[in-house]
This record gives C-alpha cells, structure tokens and sequence, in this order.
C-alpha cells in the first residue's frame, strides 16, 4: 500500500469517525480489530473482525456506521439484500463491499457463510417492519413536512439547525456529518434507530411526545429530505 493511499485513507477514516461521533455519541477506545467477536462463528468472527469491526463496532454494536447487532435491523434487511450489500458494499458510502472484486476478495460461498453466521448471531427473534427499509422502496419525502416532524420529534435531542449551542446528542444538520452519510443510512438510523445509544426508531418514544407517537414511512422520508436540504442550504 503506498503512503499516499495510506494518508487519504487515514484522512477520510479519521472524518468519518469525527463525523459519527459528533452526531451519535462515542466510539469505543478499544481498537474493534483486536477484539474477539465471540458471538459469531469462528470464519465469520474473523471476517468480521478483520474487514467490518472497526466500523460496525467489535460485536455489531458501539461503532461509527450501522448496528448490525440488531435483529429487527437484520429481519427487515432480509438476507438477499444483506448479502448483496456484502458484496457490493452501499453506493455513495464508505462501505466498500467484501466480494470478488474488492480488496477482500471473498467468493459468494464465503459472503453467504458471513451473512448467515451474523443471521444466526445477532438476528434472532427479529421481526420484520413493515415500513420499508430501503429508500427505493419509500415514498418520496417532502422538505417542509420534514422540518415540523424533526422539530417535533428529533430536536430536542440534536437541536435546532444550525444551532451554535451544542446539542444533547450531536447535530444531524452538520454539513460534515451529511456528507459522510447517505441517505439511506439516514432513513435506516431513523426507522431502526441507535439502541445501543439510547436513540429511539420509528416508534419512540420521543421526548414531549405522545406515548403511542410513532412515525410512518412518510414522515421517515420527510424528515430525510429535509436534512439533506440543509446540508444543500449551508453549502
């Protein structure tokens, strides 16, 4: 690997990682890598921990991107879509992708044998949501629904837009943070939410909110386009 690909690695590893962390709290000290998933099978433990673990976290949980350690999360996915997102890695993200022609070069046996190893460990007992998951299959969302159902239900944990105090929870209108996050990364952190940080989904509850508050499939994709509307209206 040359220096130069090593520093421009660092750089966007390092900005991605500033980025979550202002928006979803801390990262463990502990470098995920060196950590034995002990809840996965041995092949997918080592998978895992040497191509994934330093972005999902040591045991699918407690990491810059996504939980994977959540078996609604893992339910609704499905394992087709999982393992095409093992392979393929998710378009205008950083998730490169494991297979063939990746630099970890694993077969569809190998991929499929990761995706069932984290099915059987971290996926049971999930139900599927019935709202869609994927931003392909969800309605198109509208900016100014957006913005009463973020100040209703989201703000007073991440503030206002373009707060300068700062919020409880991080900001999730920071341009830096919206640029190292698509969209739907987005929908999928609002549907499933952070539990492993507190961080409610879909259903709440939501602070000063009903308790039977929860919000659709449309309101998701609302609130979606009106946080990337503020990225567009800072740049």
């Amino acid at each position: 690997m040359s220096a130069t690909f090593k520093n421009i690695a660092a750089l966007v590893g390092g900005l991605l990682a500033a980025a979550c962390l202002q928006a979803c709290g801390k990262i463990s000290a502990t470098d995920p890598a060196d950590t034995v998933v002990a809840s996965l099978p041995q092949a997918a433990m080592t998978n895992y921990a040497e191509n994934c673990s330093a972005c999902h976290g040591a045991n699918g949980v407690n990491g810059a991107a996504r939980q994977l350690a959540d078996p609604n999360y893992l339910a609704s996915v499905g394992r087709d879509a999982l393992i095409n997102i093992t392979t393929n890695g998710v378009p205008g993200g950083f998730c490169p992708g494991s297979g063939p022609a990746s630099l970890a070069h694993w077969n569809p046996k190998q991929v499929a044998e990761f995706v069932d190893g984290m099915l059987d460990a971290w996926g049971k007992n999930g139900v599927a949501l019935s709202i869609p998951w994927s931003v392909k299959l969800a309605p198109a969302g509208n900016a100014s629904n957006g913005q009463a159902v973020y100040a209703a239900t989201c703000q007073s944990c991440h503030g206002a837009p373009g707060a300068t105090v700062p919020s409880a929870s991080g900001s999730v209108t920071d341009p830096n943070y919206l640029r190292l996050i698509t969209n739907q990364g987005l929908r999928s952190a609002i549907l499933f939410g952070r539990p492993e940080r507190g961080m409610p989904g879909w259903s709440g509850p939501f602070p000063h909110q009903a308790a039977d508050r929860k919000l659709s499939s449309q309101e998701i994709s609302d609130v979606v386009v009106f946080l990337r509307s503020t990225a567009s209206q800072k740049q």
